[in-house]
């Protein structure tokens, strides 16, 4: 999966901020959940300049 973000400003360019990458790996069933900063030992969803959260759910 990848997330990608841009900062829009008002007075100057909008820049592109870093991407969000994560390889899922095992069965899906053990992925559902809700992913966030400070879900892990090593911080994937905390990029600096931004973070992200989202929730996996069986379809």
């Amino acid at each position: 999966m990848e997330i990608t973000g841009i900062e829009m400003d008002t007075f100057d360019p909008d820049d592109k901020l870093r991407p969000y990458r994560r390889v899922f790996t095992g069965l899906p069933a053990e992925r559902l959940g809700s992913i966030e900063p400070g879900a892990d030992h090593i911080e994937p969803a905390d990029l600096g300049d931004w973070r992200s959260w989202y929730r996996i759910e069986r379809a």
